[in-house]
């Protein structure tokens, strides 16, 4: 996998490009309040509302942003976890972080912050969530060591070529391109960083999984295999989800037979092998819902 793939799959279980169009509430016996506050980003007039159990294509409530805050009360059956994303990043296709919380019943408080400084959002409320948000802190710190690594790497072994572009206190991308032009090629040591710290976060990861509160792990299980099953259909990798598919059917799959997880977990291993999925669909130019 060339470098350019890898920080895009570094980034596909934080951040994904996902499409939508509407979403109908449903009942329930949560209720969810979310109150947030969003910081420098007065440009934004709304934020999208996706539940990851959804099909992301053709679910989304649009929420006014207004004097930069924000209200919205739903109801929903199942604990599970939702997420946030400014509509305007959507629209420009900007990589971004979206903000996870799940659907406690009682308020979840937010306070957002534009893409460049989203380690300064807050999400706060309820068990699960802090719980989540303890993990996905975990998660961003071993993503982050994983590109301190990297950049370590560079100006250890190229720091001759970097300074040459006076490049040494810029990213990591521009790192890349820099050497890229002076045509050194760096992917299979750049590869072996990564794929020592992918084996160390993935046992990490299960290990969370097995102990953490079943709703939660299931939510992580979720997202994981969908990333794997993503980084194999769109980078023809060939990563092995069997210990994944195992904990499902093991620990999961009884627990919780009437979750919305169920189905989107059974296409997932259903279309593992399944290299083929390149229709692309477009959000709507009027998010005006």
């Amino acid at each position: 996998m060339n470098i350019r793939n890898r920080i895009i799959a570094l980034c596909l279980g934080i951040s994904s490009m996902l499409v939508m169009s509407s979403y109908a509430q449903s009942p329930g016996s949560i209720m969810v309040t979310l109150k947030g506050e969003v910081k420098d980003q007065p440009q934004s007039s709304q934020l999208l509302l996706i539940k990851q159990s959804a099909d992301p294509r053709i679910n989304v409530v649009y929420i006014p942003i207004n004097d930069g805050k924000f209200e919205y009360i739903f109801n929903c059956e199942h604990e599970e976890l939702y997420y946030l994303d400014f509509y305007d990043d959507f629209v420009q296709r900007s990589m971004r972080r979206r903000v996870s919380f799940f659907s406690e019943h009682g308020v979840v408080n937010f306070i957002l912050y534009p893409n460049d400084q989203s380690e300064k959002n807050v999400v706060e409320g309820g068990k699960l969530n802090r719980e989540y948000w303890n993990y996905f802190s975990k998660m961003l710190s071993m993503n982050n060591a994983v590109f301190n690594a990297f950049n370590a790497y560079l100006e250890d072994n190229y720091s001759e070529a970097l300074n040459k572009h006076g490049a040494l206190e810029k990213d990591f991308s521009e790192k890349l391109k820099i050497l890229n032009q002076e045509g050194i090629d760096v992917s299979q040591a750049l590869d072996a960083i990564s794929d020592s710290t992918d084996q160390e976060m993935s046992r990490w990861k299960l290990k969370y999984i097995k102990e953490s509160t079943p709703i939660v792990g299931y939510s992580i299980l979720f997202s994981t295999v969908n990333t794997l099953v993503n980084r194999n259909r769109i980078f023809q990798e060939s990563n092995d989800i069997s210990l994944y598919a195992d904990l499902y059917q093991t620990l999961f799959a009884p627990k919780f037979p009437d979750h919305p997880y169920l189905e989107r977990m059974q296409y997932l291993f259903a279309g593992s092998s399944i290299k083929k999925h390149n229709e692309r669909v477009t959000i709507p130019e009027d998010a005006s819902r």
